[in-house]
């Protein structure tokens, strides 16, 4: 820990580690008409470090990768690329953020040690937070819909390196979210996503003080 940080990853029974980073390395854009679309090619590094149950490393692999246009277009770490086609709109309304998301109903995780819940998308729009599955048919009701109005706190929690999101609803319940990259938790996302919520939350009326 003191020599290479945090971990990007911790398996449940605490064995293995697994850190991950990625820089761009080339452009690429392709142009069409009026219009032109474009991402970066990044060479991607993971180390996993696997111990056994006194705490002695076991194994340690690393990989450096540069994927190809192609590949990268198809596999870089967006939602689109692991859970289908783009979502711009939900409900007439415009989707502020999208990304990978892990729902777990009815738990508030306090730390990074948790049953998985169910990989899915999260969408916000201007009045509702929505998490559909990953094979959401069309012509069904998504799995979780909020209202704003009905989330009472929007919190943060962390550990380990690892941010997610809790919720609670005015009618008692919570909830967690985990946002993800393809493989890797997204913190940065996690925190975007926290911090738009928040501020659709509406504020609670000031009491006025007696005189």
């Amino acid at each position: 820990m003191l020599e290479l940080g945090e971990p990007d990853a911790i398996s449940h029974d605490q064995r293995v580690l697994a850190y991950h980073t990625s820089r761009p390395v080339a452009f690429w854009v392709v142009a069409a008409g009026y219009g032109a679309a474009g991402g970066t090619i990044d060479q991607v590094r993971s180390l996993v470090i696997s111990f056994d149950e006194h705490g002695i490393v076991q194994s340690r692999q690393a990989n450096s990768q540069v994927p190809g246009v192609l590949v990268n277009s198809q596999f870089k770490d967006t939602p689109d690329a692991v859970l289908g086609s783009a979502i711009s709109s939900i409900s007439n309304e415009v989707v502020r953020i999208s990304a990978i998301a892990e729902w777990i109903p009815d738990f508030e995780q306090t730390s990074w040690k948790v049953a998985f819940g169910t990989r899915g998308r999260l969408l916000l729009t201007d009045s509702t937070l929505y998490w559909l599955t990953a094979e959401q048919p069309a012509n069904t009701p998504p799995g979780l819909a909020l209202n704003y109005n009905s989330i009472s706190d929007c919190k943060l929690g962390k550990s380990v390196g690892l941010t997610w999101i809790i919720l609670r609803t005015t009618a008692g319940r919570v909830h967690t979210l985990k946002l993800w990259k393809t493989y890797w938790p997204d913190n940065a996302m996690t925190k975007q996503a926290a911090e738009f919520i928040q501020s659709k939350i509406d504020p609670l009326p000031s009491v006025p003080h007696e005189r």
